[in-house]
């Protein structure tokens, strides 16, 4: 083949999940032209993938894309929208990928249908099946920065008083709220690693997690660095890449730390990791009250049918320090 498009529009986290599914299509097919398509405001985290030639976005290339032929479309998102963006390009093949959104769907309501879980990593690279590419065992998501980028975050982290040592992430933020671990623990935690462990705290989030962090610097009588709205996709990649832990909930941040090979402390509660979008990785802890009514709905955005968010207030900032201690002691 001379022309391989793969399509994924969104969001973040599934983004840098497609990562194993590039490194297995360039050893297949190392002379081929692969790129991807995808919307403008994720095309930095597939910068300088040594896998890919080019990187399309929604907003600015699908006119140009509809005038070239491809040898292959590979559809990793596989919704409507996807769908007819692969019918008005013009491509030899079509591949879509099989996401389970009905079984998936089936767990957060009926919880005695039988399921066995699988990873979007592990769907992705099923969708390479009729190609004859075996199954890679190379799973992990990867993200790729340069040593200049790489010292504009120690530039970064040098303006906010930071020179060395040991520097933990905290990210508090998600889509919805339900996901989100109380504030105040985050601050606690925070407030102990900085004692027991001699830690740095980087607050990370978008411009939608101001409020969040201000709140936990708030709640902190040491301060933490408070990057929410400060940095671009990039510079979060790298300062990611910086930190020695990221203590995360479900959310997008959590992967790219794994994609850089920082280790996470990942929270789950209305979500969990069965539904195949945990975070890959050797040193990666996740915790979960494993509620019998968890998961609840495919992205935290359902309402909890229950007095309280048991599966959230059920995780202590002990068990968070514990994993968290668990990783740093064996750096």
């Amino acid at each position: 083949m001379q022309k391989i498009l793969i399509i994924r529009l969104s969001s973040i986290g599934d983004i840098v999940l497609t990562t194993p599914i590039l490194r297995a299509l360039r050893k297949s097919y190392p002379k081929t032209k692969i790129a991807f398509f995808t919307k403008r405001r994720y095309r930095d985290l597939l910068l300088f993938n040594p896998h890919l030639d080019g990187i399309f976005t929604w907003e600015d290339d699908l006119g140009r894309l509809k005038g070239e032929r491809f040898d292959l479309l590979l559809d990793l998102q596989a919704n409507p929208r996807s769908l007819l963006l692969s019918l008005k390009l013009k491509a030899s093949r079509r591949i879509r990928y099989r996401k389970r959104h009905l079984r998936r769907w089936a767990l957060t309501r009926f919880k005695w249908i039988p399921y066995h879980p699988v990873h979007t990593v592990d769907l992705y690279l099923r969708a390479l099946a009729p190609l004859g590419i075996p199954q890679s065992s190379e799973r992990s998501p990867r993200l790729y920065l340069q040593e200049e980028e790489r010292g504009e975050a120690r530039e970064f982290l040098h303006r906010e008083g930071f020179t060395d040592g040991m520097l933990v992430g905290i990210s508090p933020g998600a889509r919805w709220e339900k996901k989100r671990w109380p504030l105040e623990r985050f601050a606690q935690v925070g407030e102990r690693l900085i004692k027991e462990r001699e830690a740095e705290i980087i607050l990370l989030g978008d411009d939608g997690d101001r409020s969040l962090n201000r709140r936990i610097v708030q709640l902190m009588r040491i301060k933490p660095i408070d990057a929410a709205g400060r940095t671009d996709l990039r510079l979060l990649i790298g300062l990611l890449r910086r930190c020695d832990l990221l203590i995360t909930n479900d959310s997008g941040p959590m992967h790219i730390a794994t994609g850089v090979g920082t280790p996470v402390v990942a929270i789950f509660g209305p979500t969990h990791p069965k539904l195949g979008f945990a975070p890959l990785g050797e040193r990666n802890i996740l915790l979960s009250t494993n509620q019998s009514c968890s998961p609840c709905s495919l992205h935290g955005e359902g309402r909890c049918r229950r007095s309280r968010r048991h599966c959230m207030e059920g995780i202590t900032v002990d068990d968070v320090l514990r994993a968290a201690s668990s990783i740093l002691s064996n750096k």
